[in-house]
């Protein structure tokens, strides 16, 4: 991978200091297994609080050029052996590095992808059923993230797989409207209703207009469609999608939702490391 690649970064995202918005150090804190942000390998009682008020540094972002991802970085998925959870682990760092503007890493997250898992699956239809995943979680992501630094990240991922593995159809354009509202609305109760903290009318009274586009658009079409991912697959890549975002109350929404849904989510635990290095 080229340290010189900057293509879909955004300058203004990066400061006169180096730092980028925060979010990313959590992220790679959360998944490498370091620091104060995780106990064993699930994410601690104290995580939601901590996230919520300590920020740092992003480390990563020390120049323009394009970070190198260590091969210690890989050493815990490598070490999963269920397909669904390396797959998961996959999808969620490709939404953050597409949330934090970094579409020029994907491809070296790509080739490990498809050298340590796609390249040993039995057959093409297998092949192009894991990557769909990769691009669905990409695709949730985008109403966390937004449509822009979502489509910097597609349309890189998409010039590194190969044109047998890619979509060649739509799939949500085969259901009705009612039926995505439906299904919407399920999935944003199930999320939120059992998080006591959570004002189920708060959006509402704020704009009903922007209740009906989170409510029966976001997760009517986006987030709650489940022709691809579970239900449980889809929160982790919210959840990942908030991690760069400076949005803490959200960020302890969805942490806790997924807790009482699934239980505490499992984070790969690797050896103390230097996370990226530059070229």
């Amino acid at each position: 991978m080229s340290s010189a690649t900057t293509q879909g970064r955004n300058p203004s995202r990066v400061r006169s200091d180096g730092d980028r918005s925060p979010g990313t150090q959590e992220f790679f804190d959360v998944l490498l297994g370091n620091g104060p942000f995780t106990h064993g390998n699930h994410i601690s009682e104290n995580t939601v609080a901590q996230m919520s008020t300590q920020r740092t540094v992003n480390p990563i972002a020390a120049s323009a050029e394009t970070p190198i991802l260590p091969d210690a970085f890989f050493q815990s998925v490598s070490a999963l052996n269920d397909t669904n959870d390396r797959l998961r682990w996959y999808m969620s760092v490709h939404i953050t590095l597409s949330s934090a503007n970094y579409p020029d890493v994907i491809p070296g997250v790509y080739n490990h992808l498809d050298t340590r898992l796609l390249s040993r699956l039995d057959s093409q239809d297998a092949r192009k059923s894991e990557i769909n995943r990769i691009r669905e979680g990409l695709i949730k992501s985008t109403g966390i993230v937004g449509a822009v630094g979502t489509g910097n990240a597609m349309g890189t991922l998409s010039d590194r797989v190969p044109e047998s593995l890619r979509e060649t159809e739509c799939m949500r354009a085969k259901e009705s409207d009612e039926e995505a509202r439906m299904r919407g609305r399920k999935f944003w109760t199930n999320i939120y209703a059992s998080n006591p903290a959570v004002d189920l009318e708060a959006s509402v009274r704020v704009s009903p207009d922007y209740a009906f586009v989170v409510r029966d658009v976001l997760y009517a079409r986006v987030f709650s469609f489940d022709g691809i991912l579970d239900d449980r697959t889809t929160g982790y890549a919210m959840l990942f999608g908030l991690y760069e975002m400076d949005c803490p109350n959200q960020l302890q929404h969805h942490m806790k939702g997924i807790k009482l849904r699934h239980g505490p989510a499992p984070i790969p635990v690797l050896p103390h490391s230097n996370q990226l290095g530059e070229s």
